[in-house]
């Protein structure tokens, strides 16, 4: 048995998921830049739909989708914990959002990425869109997918 037959990808069912998925996204994404815990949320979060990634009982990645209008997603908030990385967990958090936007007749899906996750966004099917740009002290580039 792979580690990908043990991930379970799905949406937050409770309140005590949502501040788990928060702590871990705040580990991932937050913590290393020495932010406070509360800096990895924002006024999206309630109207914004969450995957978690999921092994062994315990939350190990996740990322949302925001619908901004009836065309566009974003995509934000994608985390994997370091030591479930580079096993596909990140891959097919993506590819459920994907297939969630298409369900809701998105047309175009955004996302603003790290630099260093280039080459993982492409592989998925999104393409540059902007010039890097620095966010949070961190070279970011913003892409998008046609659905």
């Amino acid at each position: 048995m792979t580690i990908d037959d043990k991930v379970i990808i799905r949406s937050v069912s409770s309140e005590t998921e949502l501040s788990e998925m928060y702590y871990v996204r705040w580990l991932v994404l937050r913590k290393p830049l020495e932010m406070a815990q509360g800096t990895e949320q924002d006024n999206h979060e309630k109207d914004s739909f969450h995957l978690l990634a999921i092994v062994n009982e315990r939350i190990v990645g996740s990322a949302r989708l925001q619908e901004v209008s009836g065309e566009l997603g974003l995509i934000s908030y994608v985390a994997v914990l370091p030591e479930f990385c580079n096993q596909r967990i990140g891959s097919r958090l993506i590819e459920k959002l994907i297939e969630k936007a298409q369900q809701n007749k998105l047309k175009i899906l955004k996302l603003r990425a790290r630099t260093t996750a280039l080459k993982f966004y492409k592989r998925l099917g999104f393409q540059e869109t902007s010039q890097v740009f620095d966010y949070l002290g961190i070279a970011h580039i913003t892409m998008e997918m046609k659905l």
